[in-house]
């Protein structure tokens, strides 16, 4: 079912885009929700992430006969574009073969949701990928993070970590959407929609 890329193959033809912050100081936070995802699935198909290439740092694998690519952008969140763009581009990847995984303050904590298209909503990691592909037709994970309690407090809530009560729910979540990767990856966005958003 999944297995290591022969290192005669060409590149992906999946891929799966974390999104976050480089560096310690970032790591758990709400805002690396999307680096946490990427991370878990590649340490349960037991992948190593390898060194930096088109902006990102990638891990190869194959889910049956198809070619996955999993990214973790190294540029800031805001230019997470340039990472996107230069792997669809070098490598002609479809729209409908893009999945990115991020943060949302619109949804409550814990909560998975994906969609096949749609805008940046206040995310600009996710604005910077729009704007360097120029397409919206492209799938998401998007994470719950909830909402900061006062709007001037957003940054200090999304690069903040989460209460211990919510890290239970959030590692919950992280499980449910190494599985929603894989339905993706196997069977197409609408039915991992069917399935992880009634959850």
């Amino acid at each position: 079912m999944f297995g290591k890329l022969d290192k005669n193959q060409s590149g992906p033809e999946y891929v799966v885009i974390g999104l976050g912050n480089i560096g310690k100081k970032y790591d758990k936070t709400r805002h690396n929700i999307g680096f946490d995802i990427v991370d878990a699935y590649v340490n349960s198909k037991e992948l190593k992430w390898k060194k930096k290439l088109y902006h990102s740092r990638h891990a190869e694998l194959k889910v049956f006969s198809k070619r996955v690519w999993l990214l973790k952008p190294t540029t800031n969140m805001n230019a997470s574009g340039l990472a996107v763009k230069e792997i669809i581009k070098r490598y002609n990847i479809e729209p409908n073969k893009i999945l990115v995984i991020y943060d949302d303050i619109d949804l409550d904590v814990g909560k998975l949701r994906l969609r096949s298209k749609g805008g940046s909503g206040t995310h600009n990691g996710m604005r910077s990928i729009i704007s360097q592909i120029d397409i919206k037709e492209f799938s998401r994970m998007r994470i719950g993070i909830g909402a900061p309690v006062r709007k001037d407090a957003l940054i200090s809530h999304v690069l903040g970590t989460f209460s211990k009560s919510d890290r239970i729910l959030i590692e919950q979540t992280i499980e449910n959407a190494v599985e929603a990767i894989d339905s993706f990856i196997l069977n197409g966005i609408d039915k991992a929609m069917n399935q992880f958003n009634k959850a």
